[in-house]
């Protein structure tokens, strides 16, 4: 659920109890959101106009209500040393109950984290004063009741001792009544929270809410305890039966590596991001002597685990039966139908896709009819009902994530199965070191790029080519001729228009565009935007962004210029043999290679006409077309080698 959409819900229930938090400085200032800069508002009130214009208001809320006490704080110190803003805190009580969201307006309170409803009196009047036990031991300043201010009826019948009800509310052997009734309330809120919305609460929750008067909170949660259970249970069957009758959307994800290459370890970094307050779900291997169970354990889990998949794991028919991405049906356990309505589930294995496919196809009953084996090389028999049955298990497999352990590092390939065309699309390839799984802000950075591909589906370094798969049909204009995915894989910039690069491929600017391009760039910005304006614009003089917006008078994307410094660098290295596209052949989508292959022609044919003028003297020399052949090929530039953009 959105944050927005809880702060709703949360500010449309009703409560009797509030506590709250107001700031002068926050009152004050507005920020500046592009930069995060803050600025003081036009005729801001000082701070004792401030505190004039909170006791006006607050005393005229506060004769209405039962009780309403609230406290200047302006001694208070933050954690690195330096004085608290001001501020003011306020505890309040009504007759009947109202709703959070009109008190929070009524108050003038900027957050919905600013607000909430009072767990118990005792604890938020004490805190008032900072003197709590908790206030006390983090050694926050104590006040004093003077600086209370105190309104309501309750208050007001208390004639004969000034702080008598305050007293009455904060003494120790006060038999807190309030604590016990806020607790059976959030209780009996949360019952009706998680029929309604699956919304999960554990012990750890309750006692949280409620510091000073844990053991009530606890002693009170598991007398509700089987409530939550069986609204938990009947929440979960309830949403089976919809995604039986309406579908689901689940996301299967295989990653393989040999052992010792960190695919548990990654596995579980990426789950812990997508998983819920229920954690993970998590099924040990396959054990010989037991029938394999994965689901037994499962308790609505979000995120699935299921380590050491192997080809024995499944028969193909239950594996697509379970993890069918949009139909959904209860699996059997031991002693019961499971409802297993997770939103992910990650197979740990140490084989790709096509020989877990492949394998699990061969083991199962019949498996020989359909798969054939050439002295343990798998492959699915050249007919197409069978090739079918092959793509209708890969597409249940949406991603993988391949991680391939090199000498000295790790190459990690992440693929996103595309339907239409029948194969897995590389949409990303990352090099690590060969331990990134010990590094956490290695480990980090995987994870950000795994969850990144799976949020962007669309989103491939091979311009939406699909790796080849014999066992499919696949159309062969859609298969990426790249066929060694185990090596670093080199994206070629020229090969892509500027506007298809800028738009399709946007994403992998950053990591074209490397530390040594950039760096390179700087060093030479004059002769890069001299470069821009000539090469592009026919303009020369350019020596900087601004010369370069005043001279063609609009803006630049800055796709564009990122696009431009990998040309630049590659024409001042001599990579390439000419200088880049005008923008407006680079606006009618024409690529660079084609420039590029036409000038090394024309290089090549003007050599060829010099070793012909002289050909009466090769003749007579004993020069053969061989020796001609040989010497064209050693004048013609190297071989360009595109920049690795994973090359980290």
């Amino acid at each position: 659920m959105a944050k927005e959409q809880r702060d709703d819900d949360y500010l449309s229930k009703r409560t009797r109890g509030i506590t709250a938090q107001r700031s002068y400085d926050y009152d004050v200032h507005y920020y500046d959101e592009e930069t995060g800069e803050k600025h003081l508002k036009e005729n801001a009130p000082t701070e004792e106009e401030w505190k004039q214009q909170i006791i006006d208001e607050y005393s005229k809320i506060g004769e209405k209500s039962l009780f309403c006490y609230f406290i200047f704080h302006d001694n208070d110190i933050l954690e690195n040393g330096k004085m608290k803003p001001l501020h003011v805190h306020v505890v309040m009580k009504f007759k009947n109950a109202k709703r959070i969201g009109a008190l929070k307006k009524q108050l003038g309170i900027s957050r919905v984290e600013n607000i909430s409803k009072v767990k118990t009196y005792k604890g938020s009047l004490n805190y008032l004063l900072h003197i709590t036990k908790q206030a006390r031991n983090d050694g926050k300043f104590v006040y004093s009741q003077r600086d209370l201010f105190m309104f309501g009826e309750e208050v007001n019948s208390d004639s004969k001792y000034k702080y008598a009800h305050f007293n009455n509310l904060t003494s120790d052997d006060t038999d807190d009544s309030d604590a016990k009734e806020e607790i059976e309330k959030m209780l009996q809120d949360a019952v009706y929270d998680v029929r309604m919305n699956g919304t999960f609460y554990d012990a750890h929750d309750i006692c949280g809410k409620f510091p000073g008067d844990e053991v009530m909170a606890i002693n009170i949660y598991y007398n509700y305890k089987y409530k939550l259970d069986y609204a938990e249970a009947d929440y979960f069957k309830e949403l089976a039966k919809k995604r039986a009758s309406e579908g689901r959307e689940l996301t299967t994800v295989s990653v393989n590596g040999v052992g010792g290459s960190g695919k548990t370890t990654l596995v579980t970094s990426i789950a812990n991001r997508l998983a819920d307050e229920r954690g993970i779900h998590t099924a040990p291997a396959k054990s010989e002597d037991k029938t394999y169970d994965p689901f037994n354990t499962y308790d609505y889990e979000k995120v699935s685990i299921l380590n050491e998949i192997e080809a024995g794991t499944f028969n193909p028919r239950e594996f697509m039966n379970q993890f069918d991405p949009h139909h959904y049906s209860p699996i059997s356990s031991r002693t019961k139908d499971v409802h297993w309505l997770a939103d992910y589930v990650f197979l740990t294995t140490s084989e790709d896709v096509r020989q877990l496919r492949n394998g699990m196809f061969r083991y199962s009953k019949g498996g020989s009819r359909i798969i054939d084996d050439d002295m343990g090389e798998l492959s699915v028999k050249d007919i197409d009902k069978y090739k079918d049955e092959a793509y209708q298990f890969t597409r249940r497999i949406k991603h993988n994530v391949e991680i391939i352990k090199k000498d000295g590092f790790n190459l990690i390939n992440i693929f996103v199965f595309d339907d239409r065309k029948y194969g897995y699309r590389l949409q990303k390839q990352i090099k690590v070191s060969d331990v990134f799984y010990l590094n956490e802000k290695e480990l980090n950075k995987v994870t950000n790029d795994v969850i990144y591909c799976f949020e962007h589906p669309e989103i491939d370094i091979t311009d939406g080519k699909v790796k080849r798969d014999k066992d499919l049909i696949q159309p062969k204009e859609y298969i990426d001729e790249f066929a060694y995915y185990d090596e670093e894989f080199k994206f070629d910039y020229k090969s892509v228009s500027k506007i298809d690069l800028g738009t399709n491929h946007g994403h992998m600017l950053k990591d074209l565009v490397t530390d040594e391009i950039e760096s390179f760039v700087q060093r030479n910005e004059e002769d890069f935007y001299n470069y821009v304006g000539s090469v592009k614009y026919g303009k020369d003089g350019f020596k900087s962004k601004h010369d370069l917006h005043v001279g063609i008078g609009g803006s630049i994307f800055q796709e564009d210029i990122e696009i431009w410094k990998l040309e630049f660098y590659d024409y001042e290295k001599g990579n390439i043999p000419c200088v880049g596209l005008s923008y407006e052949e680079e606006e009618e989508r024409k690529k660079l290679i084609d420039k590029v292959r036409e000038v090394n022609k024309e290089k090549h044919y003007k050599e060829l006409f010099n070793i012909n003028q002289h050909k009466d003297f090769n003749d007579k020399v004993g020069v053969t077309q061989k020796d001609i052949k040989e010497h064209v090929e050693k004048k013609q530039p190297e071989k360009v080698v595109s920049i690795n953009p994973f090359d980290l």
